[in-house]
C-alpha cells in the first residue's frame, strides 16, 4: 500500500531539513496575546537525552492536531491515556501507551 499522505507534502530531488528525532515528548504548552487569544504552541521533547523547544502557531498546532486525529481514525489507534479507558488509569504516560500499542493486531497496511 503506498504512503498516505495527511496535507501538503513537498516532493522533490532535495533531502527536507530534519529536525533531530523526538526519542520522547515531554509535554506541550499554549502561549496567548495579553487579551488570552492563542498565538503559539510549543511541544518540548527529548532527543539523544537534549531538551528541545519546538514552537509552531497556534493555526499549525491545530492542523497537526487535525492530521494526528486523522492517523489515529485511519488506524484504528486508541487514545493515548485515555481518561475514559478504564484499563488506562495507572498508565500515567505515553510510554505505556506505546507498550499497549506494540501489543495490539494492526491491520495489514500498518504493519512493518
Amino acid at each position: 500500500m503506498p504512503r498516505k499522505l495527511y496535507g501538503k507534502g513537498v516532493v522533490g530531488s532535495q533531502p527536507n531539513e530534519q529536525a533531530p528525532r523526538a526519542d520522547r515528548i515531554l509535554g506541550a504548552w499554549l502561549q496567548t496575546d495579553d487579551a488570552g487569544k492563542p498565538q503559539s504552541v510549543t511541544i518540548q521533547y527529548e532527543s539523544s537525552g537534549k531538551h528541545i523547544d519546538l514552537e509552531v502557531s497556534f493555526l499549525n498546532a491545530m492542523f497537526l492536531l487535525s492530521a494526528l486525529k486523522s492517523i489515529q481514525l485511519d488506524t484504528k489507534t486508541p487514545f493515548p491515556d485515555d481518561p475514559r479507558a478504564p484499563e488506562v488509569e495507572d498508565s500515567g504516560s505515553a510510554h505505556y501507551f506505546a507498550h499497549r500499542f506494540l501489543q495490539m493486531k494492526r491491520p495489514a497496511f500498518a504493519r512493518a
